[in-house]
């Protein structure tokens, strides 16, 4: 995976592309894809769980052993060994390590040495800062405020295995097989039943949704196919309240849809429109023996939604598709209506 620099009226946004993976990176956890979810060269002491994604390509060891040192803070002082891990490498081209420590990191920088068969392989480096302060959140609603007539301009990409055909209507692949859309979360209206939300690309529709604001977050109700909503229960989570400090794990069962697995970290920054900002990071995952699917949002609040990635993976490694959204600027409002947003504390 690397990572392009999209200019967007007249605006930077960093976007993954498809291409050859680093081979060692730092993250909060592996999307379906192995993709990382959030990145990381700092992270604040008080979220004890990290994944390191290795990419071994064609590279066939046998075993993985990882070693986690503290950096010496002062020349001549050695570098402590603070864990020690190792791991049985199967078919697959990725390994997913995964390390949590027994206490909050103490501050400083720390590297992961992995070696491959008893021989050096890729090390990894990161540096451990002060927790941020969490968000002070009277509700839900001021998560994202879903007013009326309220825009959130976004671009889109999307990409697929080379063996996979996906065809998005109206749009052109790049010379990587990537499609480019603009893109935007609207709220047409705030009905009675619930948030009318719509997902457009290139000013068409893609998708039409109810969302819900309620004391346990901001979830969906109802998805709009033709001319009635076929009704989602239980709601189906986008925005848990409280958001999740510093790192929570928890499930939710649908029903006949199967179970999905939810992850929470924060707050951490986030590149937001604005340049970094305080921010959350959740994860909804599914696996059967057939697909993983994986759905990562990174929640600025007050802002909402400032990136969503859904990726479709099959068993056998083939990516369906990778999708993100990516929040381009701050929301705007068409109209007069200023009222409040549901679930809002504020008058």
């Amino acid at each position: 995976m690397r990572y392009r620099v999209l200019i967007y009226a007249g605006l930077a946004f960093v976007v993954s592309m498809p291409a050859e993976a680093q081979k060692l990176q730092m993250a909060l956890a592996a999307a379906a894809d192995f993709t990382p979810v959030y990145p990381f060269g700092k992270i604040p002491t008080n979220i004890k769980g990290i994944v390191a994604i290795a990419e071994l390509g064609k590279e066939k060891p046998k075993e993985l052993v990882a070693s986690y040192f503290k950096v010496g803070d002062n020349p001549g002082i050695g570098d402590e060994k603070v864990a020690e891990q190792k791991q049985a490498v199967g078919d697959s081209p990725q390994v997913v390590l995964r390390y949590a420590a027994p206490h909050d990191w103490a501050l400083g920088k720390y590297r992961l040495d992995i070696s491959a068969d008893g021989r050096p392989w890729r090390s990894a480096e990161w540096e451990v800062v002060p927790p941020l302060p969490p968000a002070i959140l009277g509700s839900a609603g001021d998560i994202m405020p879903l007013r009326a007539g309220t825009t959130w301009p976004m671009v889109f990409t999307s990409w697929s295995s080379p063996e996979v055909r996906v065809t998005l209507l109206g749009a052109e692949t790049d010379r990587n097989g990537v499609y480019h859309m603009s893109a935007a979360i609207t709220v047409p209206g705030v009905e009675q039943d619930g948030v009318h939300v719509r997902h457009m690309r290139d000013g068409k529709l893609a998708e039409e949704e109810l969302w819900q604001v309620g004391g346990g977050g901001i979830g969906v109700i109802g998805r709009l196919v033709g001319t009635k909503p076929l009704r989602v229960d239980p709601p189906l989570p986008i925005i848990p309240f409280p958001l999740p400090e510093p790192e929570k794990s928890w499930d939710w069962r649908p029903g006949e849809e199967g179970q999905w697995k939810f992850q929470g970290w924060g707050p951490v920054l986030l590149a937001g429109p604005n340049g970094e900002q305080p921010g959350y990071v959740i994860v909804m995952e599914q696996s059967t023996m057939a697909r993983t699917m994986t759905r990562e949002r990174d929640i600025i609040p007050g802002l909402g939604i400032n990136r969503e990635i859904f990726v479709d993976q099959t068993g056998s490694g083939v990516t369906l598709f990778h999708q993100e959204y990516v929040l381009t600027g701050a929301p705007t409002m068409s109209g007069t209506n200023d009222l409040a947003s549901p679930g809002s504390e504020k008058p």
